[in-house]
């Protein structure tokens, strides 16, 4: 019996030891793998750096491929964006790399989070500077696009003689879109689609004089026509001649 003690005990001093060791040995390699081993230092601000080069400054090829413009064209876009919109360099971005980042996006449709990465930026930093590049574009279209005069003489065809006073028309149409969750069922119309109601009037001449985007699907066509009128850039009826 006093063996057969003894031999249990031997064991149970056996598994006790084997324990100790694997824990002193898991322990050692915590240690070593989170105070010696470290992972290569990178530095984002030169990896950034020299991609935005490789983008807009290295191959013109590249930089048709990536951002739809050429050298040339990208330098003319930014320097206009820089003299007639306000758009100046901050401390953490310039104006190239925001328009880059913009152009990029509309390029090839990417998402926020391929943008991020690619330019290593934040998702709220790609965000905002896409939208303050996106206003200053919208200005820059004043001074390259103009709005030709809608002629209202001159419609001598037999099919006028039926619309007589007509300045144009106008129509709603629905344009899909993609938006929260929350926000689905004020986008969603009878077709059971979430869209987004898009207004839109067009001289006789079929040119479009006033598009108003932005209304929710569910919205009726009447409601949208009556913000069009009392907007602080409202829809304007010409007086016929």
């Amino acid at each position: 019996m006093d063996k057969e003690g003894d031999v249990q005990k031997a064991k149970k001093r056996k598994v006790v030891v084997a324990n100790y060791m694997v824990t002193i040995a898991t322990l050692v390699v915590w240690w070593h793998e989170k105070h010696i081993v470290k992972e290569p230092y990178l530095d984002f601000k030169v990896a950034r750096e020299i991609y935005l080069r490789r983008l807009y400054y290295g191959n013109n090829r590249v930089c048709v491929e990536q951002l739809r413009l050429n050298k040339h064209c990208f330098t003319v876009l930014c320097t206009n964006l820089r003299e007639h919109c306000g758009l100046t360099d901050t401390r953490n971005i310039t104006v190239e790399e925001a328009v880059a980042m913009f152009l990029y996006v509309l390029a090839h449709n990417f998402k926020n989070r391929t943008v991020n990465f690619n330019f290593i930026r934040s998702g709220e930093t790609v965000s905002r500077y896409f939208n303050i590049v996106l206003r200053a574009i919208i200005k820059l279209g004043r001074h390259y696009l103009i709005q030709p005069e809608s002629e209202m003489e001159g419609y001598e065809h037999e099919k006028w003689e039926w619309f007589q006073d007509c300045l144009g028309a106008l129509d709603g149409t629905y344009v899909k879109v993609h938006v929260l969750l929350r926000d689905q069922g004020r986008y969603r119309n009878r077709k059971n689609e979430i869209v987004t109601n898009v207004l839109g009037v067009c001289s006789r001449d079929m040119r479009f004089t006033y598009v108003l985007p932005g209304w929710e699907g569910s919205a009726a066509d009447g409601r949208v026509l009556r913000d069009a009128l009392v907007r602080s850039d409202p829809l304007i009826v010409p007086k016929s001649m």
